[in-house]
């Protein structure tokens, strides 16, 4: 599958009458196609399945993608789900899908970080290549906390994988990360979304790949941890998100004032 023009990008999708990609969820103001609403921190939260929005953003208009997409991993573990029956499995998450990925939102020189797991590797690594992606590391994410999988078959998951690409050269700043991240994962009883990740793993990727005022785009917002971690770092972005359950949670999660600065 080859990457999308703009002028095929365009045609699949028309603006909204007003010239507008969307509404944001938050502010209730039009958002244009290069991303901006009326949020006064820049966050834009649209309710959406990204593949409605992506095709009219403007191309070139995003510095950095950082998503959590649903990756196949399927549905948390049944013993979780028992003991809590606090979430049903998110959309989408029964296969491995990398359309989103061919929409050229990203700036020549933009990175993307994209969380995905060991046994669907090799399928997104492939899908981000075909959307034109150089891949340049394979970052592991040590949980510190394993979690349960098949407790008699399987050794006890601890990690993650975070496949990190670019669209031409993008140069890291500050000095040079390694590509194991120790972070404890969020406690089971603090979870507002079932894959949340850490605001502190997030930092640790804005940093070395965007500047202050930075776009970031997450098509796969859920709870919004990464437009959150963006607040606090004083980074721009845009936030889909399909299920409005958690983008009430990410919306409220937006409000907060910045944890530090």
């Amino acid at each position: 599958m080859s990457s999308l023009s703009s002028q095929e990008q365009t045609s699949q999708k028309p603006l909204r009458p007003d010239g507008s990609i969307a509404e944001c969820y938050r502010c209730k103001q039009s958002v244009t196609p290069h991303g901006k609403c009326g949020c006064k921190d820049g966050i834009t939260l649209i309710l959406a399945d990204c593949r409605d929005v992506l095709p009219l953003l403007e191309e070139g208009s995003v510095d950095l993608i950082l998503t959590d997409p649903p990756y196949g991993a399927r549905r948390p573990s049944d013993r979780s789900l028992v003991k809590s029956q606090r979430f049903a499995e998110v959309v989408g998450n029964e296969n491995v899908n990398t359309e989103w990925a061919h929409y050229r939102c990203l700036k020549e020189g933009g990175a993307c970080y994209c969380f995905c797991t060991w046994d669907t590797l090799e399928q997104w690594r492939k899908g981000l290549s075909d959307a034109g992606f150089r891949i340049r590391s394979c970052i592991v994410w040590d949980k510190v906390i394993h979690g349960l999988a098949d407790t008699a078959t399987c050794w006890a998951p601890q990690h993650e994988i975070i496949l990190f690409g670019a669209i031409g050269r993008h140069k890291l700043l500050g000095s040079r990360p390694r590509d194991v991240i120790r972070c404890t994962r969020v406690n089971a009883n603090s979870l507002q979304h079932p894959y949340q990740k850490p605001l502190a793993l997030l930092y640790r990727f804005l940093l070395p790949s965007s500047q202050e005022d930075a776009l970031v785009l997450d098509p796969f917002a859920g709870s919004g941890t990464t437009g959150r971690a963006c607040k606090d770092l004083g980074r721009k972005a845009i936030l889909i998100e399909i299920e409005e359950r958690y983008v009430k949670i990410a919306a409220r999660r937006l409000e907060q004032e910045v944890l530090f600065t």
